[in-house]
């Protein structure tokens, strides 16, 4: 395969993620794992970040990957994390769905707002071609949003850097 040979540089894409594992040992008073992933891979002394990982999901030159399934496959081979990945029919994804929303979700080290689905298939996608900068070749499948009654108890005013002032809402703890 013409892809499986040496190369100098290459151009990856994925999401930074913290596993919740990672969260509970190195980071006990946090509340959101997904906040602290950004705030970490923010912060210039990359304090924090070392407990981070990166799910990786795309290779940026990918012309001799004819399809999403070696995409994944060959990114795993090359050593990096990806998420999970499932190959099937309409049906077979909408069952998926229901699956992950009533235990496979809950089970994963790390927290997911739901499923993309590609068109396998990466010359359609290019075919299909981009809309608002978002690719006509994948489609998110979100989950509903955890939510909780809280009940506000008081709001700050917080200047940022820029000068802007942004309220802020003080929520009771339960």
């Amino acid at each position: 395969f013409p892809y499986t040979t040496l190369f100098r540089s290459l151009s990856v894409r994925g999401e930074i993620i913290l596993r919740l594992s990672d969260m509970k040992r190195h980071f006990p008073g946090v509340m959101s794992p997904r906040n602290m992933a950004a705030g970490a891979s923010k912060r210039f002394d990359g304090q924090g970040a070392e407990h981070c990982t990166v799910m990786f999901y795309d290779v940026a030159e990918h012309a001799e990957i004819p399809t999403c399934r070696r995409r994944f496959e060959w990114l795993r081979e090359l050593g990096f994390a990806t998420p999970r990945a499932a190959y099937g029919t309409l049906s077979d994804v909408i069952e998926l769905y229901k699956q992950y929303g009533s235990e496979l979700r809950s089970a994963l080290d790390y927290e997911i707002d739901g499923l993309v689905v590609y068109v396998d298939s990466l010359h359609a996608q290019t075919l299909l071609g981009d809309l608002n900068r978002r690719p006509r070749g994948a489609v998110a499948f979100k989950f509903a949003s955890p939510a909780k009654v809280s009940k506000v108890v008081a709001i700050q005013w917080d200047t940022g850097p820029s000068g802007r002032v942004t309220p802020v809402a003080i929520v009771e703890a339960k």
